[in-house]
């Protein structure tokens, strides 16, 4: 939206979630066809955002609610989308004979994987 605007010389500027929709409607206030424009974009971007929220809102109560999403969030860089990832993931821990081939499972390498190649 702010690219689409400044083709029209309108700038946003620094603003934060809140005061985004205020300031746009406030620069095409003066121009209808821009507010035609713009309207839709803005009603778009709310219900993103609300669907958004919920989606989180609903990952965070999953994550507390399993013992071991709650444990491995306590590891310092490990949010909810790690800790559920993992979880769903590494259903049966056992099968992996070494710690680091639970990287290799999710497609990672470690440092010295990288140097022999």
């Amino acid at each position: 939206m702010r690219g689409s605007l400044k083709v029209f010389g309108l700038r946003v500027g620094t603003v934060t979630r809140r005061t985004f929709e205020p300031r746009v409607l406030e620069l095409v206030a003066e121009d209808r066809s821009l507010l035609a424009i713009t309207e839709p974009m803005l009603r778009v971007r709310r219900a993103l955002i609300e669907e958004f929220e919920q989606l989180d809102r609903l990952c965070r109560q999953s994550a507390r609610r399993d013992p071991v999403c709650h444990r491995l969030m306590t590891v310092p860089d490990v949010g909810t989308i790690v800790a559920l990832t993992y979880r769903t993931g590494v259903d049966a821990p056992e099968r992996f004979s070494r710690s680091r081939d639970v990287g290799a499972h999710f497609g990672l390498t470690t440092a010295l994987q990288l140097r022999a190649n």
